[in-house]
C-alpha cells in the first residue's frame, strides 16, 4: 500500500505543478515524465478522481500455466527429499513415477 500511496502522490504532484506553473512541458521535465503520460493522468483524474490514479494491475492470471496441486506437491516433496537433484533430475524421477513435468516447469514450482 505504501507504493500505491507514493505513486498517487507523484501523479497528484505532477498535476498540481502543471497547474501552478501553467506549463505542462516544464512540469513534465521537472518530474521526468512524458507529456502523453501527464495527459493520461489528467484524463483519469478528471474522469474518476484520485481513485482513478491508483495503479490497477493489467496482468491477468493465466490458469492454463498452473500445474495441478498434486504435481506441485510431488515436485516439492522430491526436492526436499533430495536437495542435490537439479531440475532435470527431478523431472526424470517424476517421469519414472508417471508424473510428467518439464525441467522449466520444475524451476517454476
Amino acid at each position: 500500500m505504501k507504493t500505491a500511496n507514493k505513486d498517487l502522490n507523484y501523479k497528484l504532484g505532477l498535476l498540481k505543478l502543471a497547474i501552478e506553473l501553467n506549463n505542462v512541458s516544464l512540469a513534465c521535465k521537472i518530474f521526468g515524465c512524458s507529456r502523453p503520460t501527464y495527459y493520461r493522468y489528467k484524463k483519469a483524474y478528471l474522469e474518476g478522481g484520485e481513485d482513478a490514479l491508483l495503479d490497477v494491475s493489467r496482468k491477468k492470471p493465466n490458469p492454463k500455466n498452473q500445474v495441478l496441486p498434486h504435481i506441485s506437491e510431488a515436485v516439492l516433496s522430491l526436492s526436499l527429499e533430495h536437495p542435490e537433484f537439479g531440475k532435470q533430475r527431478v523431472s526424470n524421477e517424476l517421469r519414472n513415477r508417471g508424473i510428467s513435468v518439464s525441467p522449466s516447469g520444475i524451476r517454476g514450482i
